[in-house]
């Protein structure tokens, strides 16, 4: 898992980018976002079985540091190392469900809903949060749009259950929560 941050500027997923490559590695998949000026990337990159040791590692996560700007990371997967020391396999039945929520905006209104999912269990994939002007009255319209996994352990099981148990949060929040099936990017 590589993490990089810094000033936004041009050309910095390319010189990321040209890193992995140079390594033989591949970008699986990706998050990047630019917030107020400051870039940020995250993704799983894997490596050809044929010759990755920890000196190429090393001598990759050099190259990445080398790139002007950035303070980046890079290491294990928690499930690839998960799965190695304990055998454990990504074969559990999981579904992944959309999750949007609008409203009017108060301090604590993220932290309510993440504390909500993370009560039942129910794992936050992916998560964005914006405001836009609403279209009526003075106050700014705050989304939370969130890819969440359903898996065995989880209190809820299925969309309907899922929304069944957002019904209540609505209500104690006053805000709109729509919850939709969605098939992961493969």
């Amino acid at each position: 898992v590589v993490t990089s941050f810094g000033p936004d500027r041009p050309g910095i997923v390319s010189a990321i980018t040209r890193q992995v490559v140079n390594a033989r590695g591949n970008v699986e998949s990706s998050r990047m976002a630019r917030l107020h000026g400051d870039f940020t990337i995250s993704m799983l990159v894997s490596f050809a079985l044929d010759g990755s040791t920890a000196e190429s590692v090393e001598k990759f996560t050099s190259a990445l540091a080398a790139i002007e700007g950035l303070t980046t990371s890079v290491r294990e997967s928690s499930e690839i190392k998960k799965s190695r020391t304990s055998g454990m396999s990504d074969n559990e039945r999981v579904a992944y469900k959309r999750i949007l929520l609008r409203g009017t905006d108060f301090p604590g209104l993220t932290n309510t809903f993440a504390e909500f999912l993370a009560a039942r269990n129910i794992n936050i994939e992916s998560m964005s949060t914006d405001t836009q002007p609403a279209s009526f009255g003075q106050e700014d319209l705050f989304i939370i749009e969130a890819l969440v996994k359903l898996t065995s352990d989880c209190e809820v099981k299925n969309t309907k259950a899922l929304a069944v148990a957002l019904e209540t949060l609505e209500r104690n929040l006053g805000v709109d929560i729509e919850v939709l099936d969605h098939e992961p990017i493969v």
